[in-house]
């Protein structure tokens, strides 16, 4: 007798709170969690752009995870935040959050039939990629990292249009 169950892949999240909401992303693309210490402004940048932050003599762009995903408030104390460092071809990317709660084993459904409901509580929805289910029924939005690249490099390039290169 064949079993009529299908498998579903589950894959690590790492999980993280970005003013009062939370959000995943999928753990193998985070280089490392590094407090948010040290970073430097960047004159005449874009409001997305926290700054540059100096990791073990790397100087890596971060960016702001509340004005990416249009989120209003601050979910962690200023001296708790957290930048998660996320490693591309291209080089690395910090995302400043304010805080990260866990790592956990979900399965990610697509999102497109649940981001049109306004009960949903997406904030940026160019930013997610699917849906984890993560606790009993919590739905949390998860971060496509290909479309933040693809934003960064959109930015570097009007920066450099202008003279100035931001990561």
């Amino acid at each position: 007798m064949q079993n009529s169950a299908v498998d579903i892949q589950q894959d690590p999240l790492l999980l993280f709170q970005v003013g009062k909401h939370p959000w995943a992303v999928e753990l193998n693309w985070v280089r490392e969690v590094v407090p948010a210490k040290g970073i430097g402004a960047l004159p005449n940048s874009n409001p997305e752009v926290a700054g540059m932050m100096n990791v073990r003599g790397e100087v890596i762009p971060v960016i702001d995870g509340g004005d990416i995903l249009n989120v209003s408030g601050n979910g962690g104390s200023g001296g708790n935040r957290k930048v998660l460092l996320f490693t591309f071809q291209e080089g690395c990317l910090g995302l400043l959050v304010d805080s990260v709660s866990r790592v956990e084993l979900t399965s990610v459904r697509d999102h497109s039939a649940s981001v049109a409901d306004p009960t949903t509580g997406f904030c940026n929805q160019r930013f997610v990629s699917g849906l984890a289910a993560c606790g009993d029924s919590e739905s949390v939005p998860v971060l496509d990292l290909s479309e933040l690249l693809n934003f960064i490099t959109a930015i570097n390039r009007a920066n450099t249009d202008q003279g100035a290169e931001v990561a």
